[in-house]
């Protein structure tokens, strides 16, 4: 055999390992070995990344400090946030995920258009994340929270439901980890002693609760009202949150004697109907609704058999929407053959909340997550929504669908972003310095970070509540400031199967922008007698 031919003998022979070389290591510690491979399939078993800049298939052994994790888009090692969220059978909730993945790729690119603050992020500072589904329940937020925690997060952005978000909270304590949530408004998280390292970037109950309060009250002049709730944690809380606004607002208006009556009750499985013909008979025609899952379809079947439905009575819901059991019914526990009644029944309802879609911002960020929204989330989540049956050119087109959660998570995921920025640039070595007397570190140092920022967020100034101790220090907690945000105030109309916003809520009363549609009349809440069957 001649040369050329032995030449030739040695390249096939040895073309496996050839074709495998090795590439310098990435600078900072970032990675400590690549081989680019010929198809995605050899020798990396599974742990594939692509390259963006030279469009190779590279096997990535990956060694990132703690609290870090590697990034395949961006080739390099970030921040690792937990993101938990209700997403997997849950298409009304699965739009919140898009919010939180947008902000994620503005933080990466330090986009400023939406984020002013973006500009003091380091050059090479990177933020990556892992999505866990919550199920909306409180054992998926724990068994979430621990995987989070095994998987070394520096943070959690989540969870939704507060009931959730409670135990979460308590697994992240224990690993010292910082949570931030974009829906969870319980007074009860407002505890600094039980949740040290827990800050949301959405309004509290408390401060919902005297929005609604005064609606009902002083604006509507309603003196007989009722809350029907869902019955734990959150619905609890809410309700006597409610009280203390409804109390504390008749004592500003001068009422006397029995001009006010408040009540309520915890639409619990089995109780519904017992529990609302009850309020029924008391004379009772203005309800705030608190109600979550299957406790939705519950409520609406038995507000139709008991003839709490039309003329005379009104329904006013807070942040959750009740109308995604239209959308959704399985999921609540309806049928489909009850979809139409449901939405016949929910016409003239309200619902009132603290506004977080500010524009010009929102529209602008709308058409962004149209743009960019099959490309910044995981295959995982695309996957859940095709299994729901979802055509996914068609749910990005809708962007971020006005849904108020998304807008907080987008904020959620800055909140941290700018406090890890913060904290890396005050002190580079933060992450591995030692604990000092007893401090749960460093979840308490990004804690503290978080809270006392401020910065102009998708839904407006986001900043924490916070008072001035008696030696001028300024103490932040961990709740939204809703100082300088807009109450909404809307009512549902089955013509177009949507809400409509029919007013704003200011400290000096309405500003009405179109007439309510309410179901006849316009309910007094006031001149029912117990035991009549109208107002």
């Amino acid at each position: 055999m001649n040369f050329l031919g032995l030449y030739f003998l040695f390249l096939y022979l040895t073309w496996p390992i050839a074709h495998v070389f090795t590439v310098a290591a990435l600078p900072s510690g970032k990675l400590s070995h690549i081989a680019r491979v010929a198809s995605s399939e050899e020798l990396c078993f599974g742990n594939v990344r692509k390259s963006l800049s030279l469009n190779d298939t590279y096997c990535v052994n990956q060694v990132c400090p703690p609290w870090k994790k590697y990034d395949g888009v961006f080739e390099s090692c970030g921040y690792h946030l937990g993101f938990l969220f209700p997403y997997v059978n849950f298409p009304g909730k699965a739009v919140r995920v898009l919010g939180a993945y947008l902000a994620l790729r503005h933080v990466n690119t330090r986009n400023v258009s939406f984020v002013p603050e973006a500009n003091e992020l380091p050059v090479d500072f990177l933020c990556s994340a892992t999505l866990y589904d919550t199920d909306f329940s409180p054992e998926g937020g724990i068994s979430s929270a621990l995987e989070a925690k095994d998987a070394g997060v520096v943070a959690i952005v989540g969870a939704a439901r507060s009931s959730a978000t409670i135990p979460v909270s308590h697994v992240a304590l224990t690993g010292n980890i910082s949570v931030v949530s974009y829906a969870s408004t319980s007074a009860a998280l407002s505890s600094a002693g039980t949740f040290p390292l827990f800050t949301r970037t959405i309004p509290t109950d408390t401060e919902t609760s005297y929005s609604l309060a005064s609606l009902m009250l002083r604006d509507f002049g309603w003196t007989r009202v009722a809350m029907l709730f869902v019955d734990d944690s959150y619905g609890n809380s809410y309700y006597q949150d409610f009280l203390s606004a409804c109390e504390k607002i008749s004592t500003q208006m001068k009422h006397t004697g029995q001009e006010l009556e408040v009540s309520g009750a915890a639409l619990s499985r089995g109780l519904v109907e017992s529990s609302m013909h009850r309020l029924k008979l008391l004379g009772f025609r203005v309800f705030a609704l608190v109600l979550l899952g299957e406790t939705i379809s519950l409520f609406a079947r038995t507000a139709l058999s008991l003839g709490m439905i039309g003329e005379g009575f009104t329904y006013i819901t807070v942040d959750s929407d009740i109308t995604e059991v239209l959308r959704s019914p399985a999921k609540y526990g309806a049928s489909l053959e009850e979809v139409p009644r449901f939405a016949a029944a929910f016409q003239g309802f309200l619902r009132i909340f603290p506004d977080p879609i500010v524009e010009p911002k929102y529209s602008a960020l709308d058409r962004e997550a149209q743009r960019i929204g099959a490309e910044v989330v995981p295959e995982q989540y695309k996957e859940a929504l095709v299994a729901q049956g979802i055509d996914l050119d068609e749910w990005f087109a809708r962007g971020l669908q006005q849904d108020i959660f998304a807008v907080y998570a987008y904020d959620a995921v800055w909140a941290v972003a700018l406090a890890l920025a913060r904290a890396e640039r005050e002190d580079p070595g933060w992450l591995g310095a030692p604990c000092e007397g007893g401090a749960r570190c460093p979840g308490e140092r990004l804690t503290q970070l978080i809270r006392s920022s401020e910065f102009s967020g998708a839904s407006g100034s986001v900043s924490f509540a916070s008072e001035i101790a008696d030696d001028g220090s300024r103490a932040f907690s961990g709740d939204r400031s809703s100082a300088k945000m807009q109450v909404r105030v809307q009512f549902y109309s089955p013509s177009n199967g949507s809400w409509v916003t029919a007013a704003f809520l200011h400290p000096d009363g309405l500003e009405h922008l179109v007439p309510i549609e309410w179901p006849g009349c316009r309910p007094t809440g006031r001149t029912a007698r117990p035991g009549s069957s109208s107002t």
